[in-house]
């Protein structure tokens, strides 16, 4: 983005940053009523659109912020960034949960899809965590371990587009809908699930699709900048406020379609959606190995980073667990699962503050 940004007052450039996020929130809930439009005409399942339409959408800006540092030669920070993120968007399905369903959002989603693409999220975790600790290796100027990363996502959307079409199990205890007890006035859910029946064309809603995915991608990328001008114009650009601000900013079209996924009782995609983009911002190392003229990036992963990147395992196997256990009481509004990870989520921020 050409604009600098630091030429403006700080004062306008958090009213800018305010008014884009409004912009992100409205674009990121037309995009998952459109995927959820998509998944139901092509009979593709929630799960996997979540995968693709949603986590891909949303993880546009960090693609574009990823190659942009790693050409500018600080990889560093590009990898650090992304292995950061996948902790806080695991944090966003608790906030989701609290703010729109009346119970556990993991008992709406009795789907063993999600527990398979738990299990691999944390195996490209686990490979990202290993190639961090040891060291990677260059192979025709790409790192290794990157390229092995990059491999089990492609196998993990291949075995996760052939389980969800023949799921060999599922939960005996199954509600009724799983939007039974979704919390959104019903005029809210009935204003965005209008588009379900409005007579569009497949080509129509595609277009759509891809106008709020372009919307999130420019809005993203000047979030970006804005909280990077933002920290120096306070003097917290290297603190870890400004750490922060720099990870809700990114996170934010991920956020705001996760809860609009929810909106239209598509639980199933809302999750999808945090897994899949966490699996996508991790293996977007690759692409920052591939766009980087130096050691491969793993090699240059700093301590913070290896620590987040094990903590969103922890995370996410909260998660894997409420997806066995689906208990449908709820604590102050949220499952005991979503409560759990906001827990170790705080405390781990509050860990590496100290370490740093």
């Amino acid at each position: 983005m050409l604009i600098d940004f630091n030429e403006f007052s700080v004062l306008f450039n958090i009213g800018l940053f305010a008014a884009i996020s409004a912009i992100v929130w409205l674009a990121g809930t037309r995009l998952a009523g459109y995927a959820d439009i998509i998944a139901e005409r092509t009979r593709i399942g929630e799960a996997f659109a979540g995968l693709i339409l949603l986590a891909l959408a949303t993880s546009l800006p960090e693609l574009t912020t990823t190659i942009t540092a790693a050409v500018s030669g600080n990889a560093s920070l590009a990898a650090g960034n992304l292995l950061g993120g996948v902790a806080m968007q695991t944090a966003l399905i608790a906030i989701a949960d609290i703010v729109a369903v009346k119970g556990a959002l993991t008992y709406f989603t009795p789907r063993p899809t999600l527990l398979l693409q738990g299990n691999l999220l944390v195996v490209i975790l686990v490979i990202t965590i290993i190639g961090a600790t040891i060291g990677d290796l260059p192979v025709l100027g790409v790192g290794l371990w990157t390229s092995l990363i990059f491999v089990v996502y492609l196998l993990s959307l291949f075995l996760l587009k052939h389980y969800e079409a023949n799921e060999k199990w599922r939960p005996i205890d199954v509600p009724d809908a799983e939007s039974a007890e979704i919390s959104y006035l019903e005029d809210d859910k009935e204003a965005t699930s209008t588009t379900k029946g409005d007579g569009r064309s497949m080509a129509a809603v595609s277009l759509r699709y891809a106008g709020a995915a372009i919307v999130i991608l420019i809005a993203g990328v000047a979030l970006t900048r804005l909280a990077e001008a933002i920290g120096e114009q306070t003097g917290i650009a290297a603190t870890f406020v400004g750490a922060t601000l720099l990870a809700l900013s990114t996170s934010l079209p991920e956020l705001s379609t996760t809860i609009g996924a929810v909106k239209l009782g598509a639980a199933s995609m809302a999750i999808s959606n945090i897994f899949g983009s966490n699996a996508v911002d991790t293996t977007l190392l690759f692409v920052a190995d591939v766009a980087y003229q130096g050691d491969p990036v793993l090699s240059l992963v700093g301590r913070p980073a290896v620590f987040l990147a094990g903590v969103s395992i922890v995370l996410t196997v909260v998660y894997m667990i409420g997806l066995i256990e689906r208990r449908d009481k709820s604590i102050l509004r949220g499952g005991l699962d979503s409560l759990t990870v906001l827990t170790i989520y705080v405390v781990s921020m509050t860990v590496l503050y100290f370490l740093q």
